[in-house]
């Protein structure tokens, strides 16, 4: 399983340098990389026994009404409550996917 994903991204990723390597000469935001990555990701999963998985940028998983955060110690003081969004993730959004 885990080389199947390996295989869809690393074909995704390959679509994005080959269909958009403009993106990367034109200064552009790291979201709009993910965005366009997404784009191809989500086109290659809608093909395989994942098509029932969504791809999302910037996820926040706000479930429950609570956003995923983690503690964090910063220059030694006390912790700090970060909260946490997902750059890019492949994921069923809170549901069980059969």
């Amino acid at each position: 399983m885990l080389d199947e994903l390996i295989n869809i991204f690393e074909k995704s990723n390959k679509m994005l340098i080959t269909n958009d390597n403009y993106l990367f000469t034109t200064n552009v935001s790291e979201r709009t990389l993910c965005g366009a990555l997404m784009l191809h990701l989500n086109e290659l999963i809608k093909q395989t026994k994942y098509r029932d998985y969504h791809v999302d940028v910037e996820y926040n998983r706000n479930a429950g009404g609570k956003l995923k955060t983690i503690n964090k110690t910063i220059c030694g003081q006390d912790n700090k409550v970060i909260s946490i969004n997902c750059d890019l993730i492949v994921h069923s959004r809170g549901f069980i996917v059969s």
